[in-house]
């Protein structure tokens, strides 16, 4: 090796070492106390609406009113846990995890919708999870999401002024969204669905998107928000009409039962 590769690898050396001082540097600093503070917030919101919401079913199946609550209770802990954790890791280094992640979201995706995969659990008419039932599942949408944040976050902010053109703004984009939309509702998994669809739209609006752009996505999430609200009304999407009804009623009908067996009790 010569002199001028052992000063050129010093040299990269010294740049790497840089480098990992700055990320420290960075992991050292104060969290943002605005956002956290809104994430307890609606932490504590959501632990609310569920205790609310699952109470009656909760008392008629278990005959603990905050059996559901707890559970979410400590899933919320660890994941405030993480949050910690992850904080303290410079956000830089989740860069090259974008596309191993899309890459990841895709394949489990595919995974939950094969026919008669034993690692596929079917609740509530909706294919959904995968795991074993009663031991450990997990919904492959959670890394789907996940995997949108980062690699739109990661490629977005590279291109900057490309984000103004049609085909490397705009369609790369739509086309990943389009893809884990229809896998999605396949499952069916139409709340999952909407809320990746909103997280991508709003990392592209902030990556500079044109502004007539926005204005159609507006229109055409609120044109798809009323086809969802008038088909099931006529009849259209049994998936969409079925599950309120159902769920109302049948809570209704419970909670009805356990206070009527109460007061016989009394």
């Amino acid at each position: 090796m010569t002199r001028e590769e052992q000063r050129a690898r010093k040299a990269q050396q010294e740049r790497m070492r840089q480098g990992e001082r700055r990320h420290k540097e960075a992991a050292r600093g104060q969290m943002d106390l605005p956002f956290l503070i809104l994430t307890l917030l609606l932490t504590v919101i959501g632990l609310i609406m569920l205790f609310s919401a699952s109470f009656p079913r909760a008392y008629y199946d278990t005959g603990d009113g905050t059996y559901y609550f707890k559970r979410q209770a400590a899933f919320a802990a660890l994941g405030l846990v993480a949050m910690f954790i992850v904080s303290k890791i410079n956000y830089q280094r989740w860069r090259g995890a974008g596309r191993l992640l899309v890459g990841l979201a895709l394949f489990l995706l595919i995974l939950v919708i094969i026919p008669h995969n034993p690692l596929a659990i079917t609740a509530n008419r909706a294919t959904r999870w995968l795991g074993i039932k009663g031991v450990f599942q997990f919904q492959p949408s959670e890394i789907a999401k996940l995997a949108v944040i980062v690699y739109f976050s990661d490629t977005i902010s590279k291109k900057r002024e490309k984000m103004l053109t049609w085909r490397q703004g705009i369609l790369p984009y739509v086309a990943l969204l389009a893809v884990i939309g229809v896998l999605m509702m396949l499952e069916p998994h139409l709340s999952g669905t909407v809320l990746i669809f909103a997280t991508g739209a709003v990392l592209m609006i902030v990556g500079g998107i044109q502004r007539w752009l926005v204005a159609v996505g507006v229109g055409g999430v609120s044109a798809l928000g009323f086809l969802f609200i008038k088909l099931p009304e006529a009849g259209g999407i049994r998936y969409g009409a079925a599950r309120p009804v159902s769920r109302c009623g049948t809570t209704r009908g419970r909670t009805i039962t356990a206070t009527a067996t109460s007061w016989r009790r009394a």
